[in-house]
């Protein structure tokens, strides 16, 4: 039975082995590196189409190549042309597959047919839209009612109250602590962040403040 397997197997593989990869092969069948060794050896004393190759320790096993066909130089050239023939098609199909890829991978990072009927519709409702309000502010519309406006004004005027106290209460603490400090306000502000308004535009906001002709500037 592992006489039959081993004789089989370098047969049908037609390539070189040596006890090790014979066992590897068919360890699943029970066979072992011993029991390999013993038959191989066996296989090729019996001169029954095994050959045997030493390489100082190590014995290779393969089928003998004597009743093989070979192939005459005209074949040889044949199969060579045959080989660079299918190797360019091998190159060809490749560079195909790898164009195939990135067009695929494009597709995917663009829209579907869906997708794109979805967004314009949505775009087509937003320049209604804007449309609308375009409308509104060439004919002097009012755009929104006097109780928002009234609400909008107010909440300016409460912001920009809170705003004048912490700026106060800021400046007064920083005349102190800079009292000694023989450098520009402005350079010193710069070099720390500081934001400070100009009076101009410190004007400007007052003048949108409701009800409001003069604000003192503090």
């Amino acid at each position: 039975m592992a006489e039959a397997m081993c004789r089989n197997l370098l047969i049908t593989q037609n390539k070189p082995f040596n006890a090790q990869g014979v066992t590897d092969c068919l360890a699943q069948y029970g066979v072992r590196k011993a029991q390999a060794q013993r038959v191989l050896d066996e296989l090729v004393t019996a001169a029954d189409g095994i050959v045997c190759k030493e390489f100082g320790k190590v014995k290779i096993y393969f089928a003998s190549q004597a009743d093989t066909d070979t192939a005459s130089p005209q074949e040889m050239e044949e199969k060579q042309k045959m080989q660079a023939e299918l190797n360019q098609q091998n190159s060809d199909t490749a560079e195909s597959v790898k164009r195939l890829k990135a067009e695929l991978s494009t597709l995917k990072g663009s829209l579907s047919l869906d997708q794109i009927e979805q967004r314009i519709a949505t775009l087509q409702t937003e320049v209604q839209t804007d449309e609308a309000k375009l409308s509104n502010l060439q004919g002097g519309k009012e755009l929104i009612s006097e109780v928002d406006r009234q609400k909008a004004e107010q909440l300016f005027s409460t912001n920009l109250e809170h705003w004048r106290r912490r700026r106060r209460i800021f400046l007064d603490i920083w005349d102190i602590v800079s009292e000694n400090i023989d450098r520009r306000k402005a350079e010193l502000f710069e070099e720390l962040g500081i934001e400070a308004e100009d009076s101009d535009l410190l004007a400007e906001h007052t003048k949108l403040k409701p009800n409001s002709n003069k604000r003192r500037c503090c």
